[in-house]
């Protein structure tokens, strides 16, 4: 479990949390898939009408990465261990992800986001509204940047060294979901509709970053209103091949 802190602004020392972390198959792949006693029994009910195995893969490993997550963090704000199976995940009627803790009503609400990519989760808690995205570097056509890019992101990608245009174009990619986390869109609206730019062209592994934000005026049409007035941070790190992004609105 690590922890990231991001300053509300410049008014204030205040600063939003978001504790995360991340597994593979690799390493949890026979434990979940020989050992169902993390999951509750609405969660077991859900796995059963998982048909396809890759889906099933990675639902299984996001929950188990996710509630080992919650269970440290309650353990060690709270002293309590709670048991996975008492961790329950469960979905929005738009898709995005919740905990409840069974038959425990006194610990803070925390809100939770959820990423898989290449049989690798990343899973995160913060005290703000949060979403996160983890991407494997991987070449992204000319096509696919036109596409999905906004005017300034394009500008900024075709002025980036060579060898790094991939990181920096996969984490523009992954921020941008990250953001439409947040307010609970994923990808039903122009990604183009949000722009987001790095502050470090050149970076180096495991370090965080802050990347630039700006939003369409046309997106907030899509927002909720109890949404739409949030301050929004992004962070982001390569980690083994991976882009990580982390977006907080408070």
């Amino acid at each position: 479990m690590e922890r990231i802190s991001l300053h509300e602004g410049t008014q204030t020392n205040a600063s939003l949390f978001i504790f995360y972390l991340s597994k593979s198959f690799a390493e949890l792949g026979f434990k979940i898939l020989s050992d169902y006693n993390f999951l509750s029994q609405k969660e077991m009910d859900r796995l059963k009408n998982l048909k396809l195995e890759k889906r099933r893969r990675d639902w299984l490993l996001g929950r188990y990465t996710t509630k080992s997550l919650i269970q440290d963090y309650l353990s060690d704000s709270y002293g309590q261990k709670v048991p996975m199976r008492n961790i329950e995940i469960d979905n929005y009627d738009d898709g995005a992800p919740f905990y409840r803790i069974i038959g425990v009503k006194e610990f803070q609400d925390l809100y939770i986001s959820i990423s898989h990519s290449h049989e690798t989760a990343l899973c995160a808690i913060s005290d703000s509204a949060i979403g996160i995205d983890i991407e494997f570097v991987e070449v992204r056509s000319d096509a696919f940047i036109r596409d999905f890019f906004s005017e300034e992101e394009l500008r900024f990608i075709s002025g980036v060294d060579t060898s790094l245009k991939h990181v920096l174009t996969n984490l523009i990619w992954s921020a941008k979901e990250s953001i439409l986390k947040v307010f609970h869109l994923g990808l039903t609206v122009d990604t183009r509709y949000v722009t987001c730019i790095p502050k470090e062209k050149n970076p180096r592994e495991e370090v965080m970053y802050e990347f630039g934000i700006k939003l369409d005026d046309k997106i907030y049409s899509k927002i909720e209103n109890h949404l739409k007035q949030k301050s929004l941070k992004g962070c982001w790190q390569i980690k083994d091949g991976f882009v990580y992004t982390f977006a907080v609105g408070n």
